[in-house]
């Protein structure tokens, strides 16, 4: 399998008003192009405890080669205090470093409740690709 150059995997956003989105390496129909198998699993998940005021919700996928688990691409879309910039940066980067999706869910990334959750919503985001994957396996 071939991949493209680093360059290419390059994150991008958009903004309006109310919300936030980008994204940052390959979606179904590239990957496919780029001879992978791609398993696409998107999830809501909320940008830090929900306890702590202010809490939102953030729309988040997930495409990961279905074959060996990498991490292929991200998208995110949430509020503008959602720090979706920020989030697609850290998947852009287990991009570059050819990250699976199980290694996205293993780096210790911060935690502050105003900000985050224990497990940040970029992981909750590849844990739910995983738990859509684990059974694929099984067959």
């Amino acid at each position: 399998m071939t991949a493209p150059s680093p360059g290419r995997w390059g994150p991008r956003w958009s903004r309006s008003s109310t919300s936030r989105s980008a994204r940052t390496g390959l979606r179904d129909a590239e990957a496919r192009d780029a001879d992978f198998d791609p398993l696409t699993v998107e999830t809501v998940v909320d940008d830090h405890k929900a306890y702590y005021p202010g809490a939102t919700r953030l729309r988040v996928r997930v495409t990961g080669d279905r074959r060996d688990g990498r991490l292929l691409g991200a998208q995110i879309l949430g509020s503008t205090q959602a720090q979706v910039a920020k989030r697609v940066d850290v998947y852009a980067a287990a991009i570059a470093a050819r990250l699976s999706v199980d290694e996205v869910t293993d780096l210790d990334l911060s935690y502050t409740p105003p900000f985050s959750a224990p497990w940040d919503p970029v992981q909750a985001a590849a844990q739910a690709w995983q738990r859509v994957r684990e059974p694929l396996l099984a067959r």
